[in-house]
């Protein structure tokens, strides 16, 4: 089934409501849903236009912004009001949803429009990190190979790649679970969401359900780190702090860095990263510290080693340290700094969930009783 979006202004209503096209393309198309048209309108005497403009070549209009404007103007042949949410007239199926809301299009539009589907899709999400298409596609071959009605998409934004399983609701349930748990379970080490959320998000969030908290220390990535974090509300409660020590005397002065340290191994180097993990959470109270220091280009301190950089994940308890080599520009290799440090934290905050989840059981009984 085809969808039009139709976007009524009034004075700057849809710039304030910041409505998101793209994400309702993308929620709409991983149900087999195709957003054919979007067309922005006035409330005024061509909005009844508009709408017939609209139903020329979509058979459901999801209809934003000014919904009152809309219930007006055909309010000579229905009875409208935009607290009916999901409306049929002519075989149309219509939406009211005033601002963008991910919750009214899985739970109000998605079903209206399955309802006059025969056929209708859905997709597994596996957002994933550190992995090609290529390299992803020869590790999932024989599920491919195998899909029958089942198709795969890939999403890549190197080190990021979105692997979509979409199928239809005529795909027997044993071949859906056996391609949907074989995925899983090739992808496990490498998947960290499975809808579609950013990599700062998902850690931000994964924080805050845990209530752990974390301090940073960054040189390479320049606070880009940090600011990923706190675009999410609320992070507040869980970051503590970030610093950016950029240069090797702040990384001395700020981090109590020993100056032989960086002095014998340099700067972008595993004993100075460890230092920078290590020192940042000894002087936090804090569930876990994060490092890096990298060569972003476009030179290096050694011949050869633009584009390495080394991320540290610490505890209280241990430091763990992970190296990289990324190409490209300058921005491109902090941008995947970036994403690497996000992920190794994701990483080490839910590796060990199942004994999380025995603590947490434990805890409930004990309040019990």
């Amino acid at each position: 089934m085809d969808v039009g979006i139709l976007i009524i202004e009034q004075n700057d209503y849809i710039n304030a409501v910041n409505f998101d096209i793209g994400a309702v393309s993308e929620i709409l198309g991983n149900k087999g849903y195709d957003v054919r048209r979007a067309v922005i309108a006035d409330n005024g005497a061509d909005l009844i236009k508009t709408v017939e403009f609209l139903k020329s070549s979509v058979q459901s209009i999801l209809v934003c912004g000014n919904v009152g404007a809309f219930c007006d103007a055909f309010s000579e042949s229905y009875t409208l009001t935009p607290e009916q949410k999901v409306v049929e007239l002519e075989n149309v199926i219509y939406a009211f949803m005033p601002v963008y809301s991910e919750e009214f299009l899985a739970d109000k539009v998605i079903p209206a429009l399955n309802s006059k589907t025969k056929t209708f899709y859905n997709t597994v999400i596996f957002k994933t990190f550190g992995k090609t298409e290529s390299e992803l596609r020869d590790m999932l071959k024989e599920h491919i190979r195998n899909k029958n009605r089942i198709m795969f998409r890939f999403e890549e934004d190197y080190p990021e790649c979105t692997v979509k399983i979409k199928y239809s609701s005529k795909t027997s349930k044993p071949m859906v679970d056996s391609v949907v748990i074989g995925t899983a379970e090739i992808l496990k080490d490498i998947t960290y969401a499975h809808d579609d959320v950013s990599l700062a998000s998902q850690v931000a969030d994964v924080l805050k359900v845990r209530k752990k908290t974390v301090c940073l220390a960054e040189s390479f990535t320049g606070g880009g780190v940090t600011g990923a974090l706190i675009k999410t509300a609320g992070i507040s409660e869980v970051l503590k702090e970030g610093l950016v020590t950029y240069s090797n005397e702040s990384k001395i002065r700020r981090l109590n860095i020993e100056p032989q340290i960086i002095g014998n191994y340099g700067a972008v180097s595993i004993e100075t990263v460890y230092e920078m993990a290590a020192n940042i959470i000894m002087d936090n109270d804090c569930d876990y510290s994060v490092a890096t220091t990298g060569n972003a280009g476009p030179t290096a301190e050694k011949d050869g080693e633009t584009g390495v950089c080394y991320i540290a994940i610490g505890t209280p308890k241990a430091v763990d340290i992970y190296g990289y080599k990324f190409e490209g520009d300058r921005e491109r290799v902090t941008e995947c700094g970036i994403k690497a440090a996000l992920f190794r934290l994701y990483k080490k905050l839910t590796e060990n969930e199942f004994e999380t989840m025995v603590e947490q059981q434990e805890q409930m009984r004990k309040e019990e009783n």
